[in-house]
């Protein structure tokens, strides 16, 4: 029997560890994922990079000064949406905590049955969407 070949370079990737997201100002983004959401800061450069544990990955906000970062949009708008999960118990817990801190949901909190999810959105300071969902 022949031995399989083991997967080189681009067919080794196998996890996703680290998400950046390309910052016009990083204090106000820092204010909502450390004191609004909790987050626990795992590394900070004040005022140009801050990374933040989440369970087993990283979620690192860096400020936009790389020439291939290109411009911030002109206009707010999501960027990216990220997805954060909970048990089913603290969706709508997590809601009234957000309410109760000064964040606007985007919409009510519901159950998306297609997808299986009970869900939360609201948006960070830079209008990315966040999502704080639970599988039901």
């Amino acid at each position: 029997m022949a031995a399989m070949a083991t997967p080189a370079g681009l067919g080794a990737l196998r996890t996703l560890d680290d998400t950046m997201l390309l910052c016009r100002d990083l204090d106000p983004m820092r204010a909502f994922y450390v004191d609004v959401l909790g987050l626990a800061v795992r590394r900070e450069v004040p005022g140009r990079y801050l990374e933040l544990r989440v369970g087993s990955t990283t979620l690192a906000l860096r400020l936009r000064t790389r020439p291939y970062d290109g411009p911030p949009r002109p206009e707010p708008g999501a960027s990216i949406q990220l997805a954060f999960r909970v048990a089913p118990s603290d969706v709508d817990a997590a809601a009234e905590q957000l309410v109760d801190r000064g964040v606007e949901l985007l919409e009510p909190v519901r159950d998306l049955p297609d997808f299986g999810h009970r869900v939360l959105f609201v948006a960070d300071p830079e209008q990315n969407v966040v999502e704080i969902y639970a599988e039901i």
